[in-house]
């Protein structure tokens, strides 16, 4: 194994030759200037060839080498390493950059700060090392020396990934469409997101706006500089994370039960459809902290760890807090218990330096309330300095850890703290009241039951036989310890899935399972003590079956763990369908359709708002309504009150809206053709009634419907309008066709028709026995019913086969309205309850369309 690792160093260092770090920082201007150039290139080969690994190199792997010889502790100073410390250094610098332009300092486009930035740091980094007399050793952190059969893993990686790449197009989860927009957004000179009332973007001041998850958006920002996205988002840079985190994972399992057991750990991940799916697919934030936590561990893990390395560890931890909520609790249980564990049998560790990360757990639940955050960070540090006088390593550890893990968490939060009291409440959902209420008040038992399943499958049932084969065989205390830290990650995962509502459904199987990969990790670290045992002895015995060759029980569980893959491999396309925008929502075609529509500044509405903004980049609302079934009336009086708060141009109207509020339905299966308008403000309607025209009043006109794709689905969108509404054409209830079942009465009241309710009976229905054989333009129909002793209780409109059409809704006393489109009417039907004799009279039906 040494000689092979030995071939392949060679050959690695056989492509960098620059140990000076004066060739060093030339190699950065000339391959950032082939980035420049070949960025925007029109040819796509030259792109693809030239651009993205120069983009590669300057960006990221050139001030990773720098930042790796100075940061990190020699044994883990290679290629993997250098490539993760280029993308932290990135998202510090966008910070930066974000800070300056927060407080009105002009900043220079993105891509010359990148320059910038990086070109100062390799400078700064270069005279540390030359001050060290330690910059003759730059190679070491661009080494390859883990040997051909890690390579190949890499190389399976890369295969299956870009294999799932290329069925994924349009396919981005809803989150992270909302942080792809905004990182566009970054790109483009802006800190505005284009969703302008999500619950997980603060608005700081007027056109400056923070996200949730903000270090996340400079992931993907990163990702823009380097390639063009697609509607998938920007999955390239997914792909570098998925793949990079195999580096860190080699280390942990090298050190934990060598590097046999570690290849074998490693091609579990590589092949793992959970780890594929999200190194892949526009998820996001879950793999990216992944990354981060193992790198933490690493140096954390390290007893000859540095300051430095420490203070890189309080950064990493910082990072996970602002890229994604679920793995910082996650940690909070991880590192106490694993720090017992480890202090339990080695007494190595300095107990105290993690067993306060539950205090910080506690500090970043009330990061809102400036007091509280400062007060509780103070009682920290006040912990780790009690009882010692001078600042000895045991001080300086914990201190340099922690002081970083503030720093972090001020400089990506402390612009919420300024403008706390504007932060909308969905911005705080994991603060300490409702986080703590939402533990209260969850199903345990039902949601247990679920997530056991979803661990049970996405962990793989012989993975799963293997780990528990494991634990009864040996007493090994890395398997011990990790399969207890394994199950108390989960109990963290499920305690943060037990306070999201429809989680851990089946349809949400690749949606929920980005929250499973620490736990199956460890699980999978579990699991190294089987496998450095089958790399141990060349005979293994086999109960019932005898002595078996090491190769051939490697092979026969190599595949039999695959084979166990195939079942989570085969639950993909239900996963991507989940998330395709385009196919889910019906929106076939809106990039090129939006385009057409108003102007830049245009504003939409939506219900999928996100997903909207990131397809189309135009700036969208969230169309949310305050209940489920609202009668049409009051929806449409719901949109007029958005449209009016935010000046909204465009309404969609698709399927999943439909379905999911369970109003306007007529809006998108109703008969109507483009330029059809329909009455959007009511609340004029009673003071008109007796008026043949009325206006100009809000309404919706119909302006786009496209295709309806293989699904059967499609969308609409109406531009917000205002129209004048006149009367087409009325009806008499007293006209020969209408007659009262259960033998009711229809009289003629001067020209108005009085409805009785029969004797011995409470309900008569008004029908016809005849078709009405009416075809009205789209407008809607206004009963005016005057319910002198009975009550109307139901108004239907029939088609020629008896189908639903519309329905009335009462909008006043005694007038109802039913919205329709160009739509055969064959039959009305108006149910009057009451007492025998009791009777209401039906003054009007009359048909409004737009003029």
């Amino acid at each position: 194994m040494e000689n092979e690792q030995g071939m392949v160093s060679i050959a690695s260092d056989a492509l960098v030759r620059f140990h000076n770090p004066v060739k060093l920082i030339l190699l950065f201007l000339v391959s950032f200037l082939v980035y420049f150039t070949m960025r925007d290139s029109s040819w796509p080969l030259a792109q693809m060839l030239l651009g993205i690994p120069a983009g590669l190199v300057s960006i990221l792997l050139l001030p990773g080498i720098v930042a790796s010889r100075i940061l990190i502790p020699l044994k883990y100073q290679n290629l993997g390493t250098s490539v993760f410390l280029g993308l932290v250094i990135q998202m510090l610098l966008m910070q930066l950059r974000f800070l300056l332009s927060f407080f009105y300092f002009a900043t220079p486009p993105i891509k010359i700060w990148v320059f910038g930035g990086n070109l100062f740091l390799l400078v700064l980094g270069a005279t540390v090392l030359q001050l060290k007399n330690d910059y003759g050793c730059l190679k070491t952190p661009i080494r390859f020396n883990y040997g051909w059969q890690f390579a190949i893993l890499l190389a399976v990686s890369l295969i299956l990934r870009f294999v799932l790449l290329s069925q994924v197009q349009g396919s981005i989860s809803p989150d992270s469409a909302l942080y792809a927009d905004f990182a566009r957004q970054l790109v483009n000179g802006k800190y505005d997101s284009l969703v302008l009332n999500d619950s997980a973007v603060v608005e700081l001041r007027e056109g400056f706006d923070y996200m949730a998850h903000h270090a996340f958006t400079y992931v993907f920002a990163l990702s823009y500089l380097l390639i063009e996205p697609s509607t998938s988002g920007p999955i390239f840079i997914l792909v570098v994370i998925g793949v990079s985190v195999l580096f860190p994972i080699f280390e942990i399992g090298k050190d934990l039960f060598g590097e046999r057991a570690a290849l074998w750990i490693c091609g579990l991940v590589s092949v793992h459809p959970l780890f594929v799916f999200h190194s892949v697919v526009g998820y996001g934030p879950e793999i990216t902290s992944l990354l981060y936590v193992l790198y933490a561990v690493l140096l954390l893990r390290d007893e000859r760890s540095t300051i430095l390395s420490l203070v890189m560890a309080g950064v990493l931890v910082g990072l996970v807090d602002v890229t994604w909520y679920a793995n910082f609790y996650i940690i909070c249980f991880m590192l106490p218990v694993a720090a017992i564990l480890q202090h339990f049998w080695s007494g190595k560790q300095n107990m105290r330096f993690v067993l306060l990360l539950p205090i910080v757990l506690i500090a970043r639940l009330y990061y809102l309330n400036a007091p509280i955050f400062m007060l509780l960070w103070a009682a920290i540090f006040s912990l780790i300095l009690l009882g010692r006088g001078t600042l000895d390593w045991e001080i300086q550890k914990p201190v340099s850890f922690y002081a970083a893990l503030l720093i972090m968490t001020v400089v990506f939060r402390f612009p919420l703290q300024i403008v706390s009291e504007s932060i909308p409440s969905g911005i705080r959902n994991l603060e300490a009241p409702s986080f703590l209420s939402a533990l209260l008040v969850t199903d345990w038992t039902g949601k247990m039951l679920q997530f056991m399943f979803f661990l049970t499958w996405h962990l793989g049932p012989v993975i799963l036989i293997i780990l528990i084969s494991t634990l009864i065989a040996t007493r090994n205390k890395n398997t011990i310890g990790l399969s207890i830290l394994g199950m108390v990650v989960a109990f963290g995962t499920f305690v943060v899935l037990g306070t999201i509502p429809e989680s851990l459904k089946i349809i949400y199987f690749y949606s929920d399972s980005r929250f499973f990969i620490l736990a199956v990790l460890l699980f999978i670290f579990a699991a190294g003590e089987f496998f450095r045992r089958l790399s141990a002895t060349h005979q293994i015995h086999i109960p019932r079956i005898g002595q078996l060759r090491r190769g051939t029980v490697a092979v026969l569980t190599l595949s039999a763990i695959v084979i166990g893959f195939i079942p989570a491999y085969q639950m993909y396309p239900s996963g991507l369908s989940l998330i395709h925008m385009e196919d889910r929502y019906g929106w076939d075609g809106f990039q090129a359709i939006v385009e057409d529509l108003g102007d830049e500044d245009s504003i939409f509405l939506a219900n999928r708002v996100r997903e909207f903004s990131w397809l189309t980049g135009r700036k969208c609302v969230f169309l949310a309504f305050t209940d489920t079934a609202l009668p049409n009336s009051n929806a449409t009086s719901e949109i007029m009150s958005l449209t009016g708060e935010f000046s909204v141009d465009f309404l969609i109207i698709d399927m999943y809206t439909t379905t999911r509020w369970q109003t306007l339905i007529f809006l998108l299966h109703q008969s109507m053709e483009i330029g059809d308008s329909v009455l959007l403000n009511g609340s004029i309607i009673p003071e008109c009634v007796g008026e043949g025209t009325f206006g100009p009043v809000q309404s919706l006109t119909l302006v786009v419907q496209n295709e309806p794709n293989d699904a059967g689905r499609f969308s609409r969108i109406f531009k917000v309008d205002e129209s004048y509404f006149s009367l087409n054409q009325s009806i008499s209830v007293v006209d020969p066709g209408w007659e009262a079942s259960d033998n009711g009465e229809i009289l003629n009241q001067s020209d108005n028709a009085q409805v009785i309710i029969g004797a011995e009976a409470s309900q008569t229905i008004i029908h016809r026995d005849v078709s009405l054989n009416l075809l009205p333009e789209t407008g809607f129909i206004l009963f005016s019913i005057d319910e002198i002793d009975a009550n109307v209780t139901s108004i239907e409109m029939l088609s020629d086969n008896n189908s639903l059409i519309g329905h009335g809704e009462r909008i006043a006393e005694g007038l109802f309205i039913c919205y329709h489109g160009e739509e055969l009417i064959n039959d009305i039907r108006i149910t009057v309850e009451g007492e025998a004799g009791e009777s209401v009279v039906i003054e009007s039906i009359s048909f409004w369309t737009d003029d």
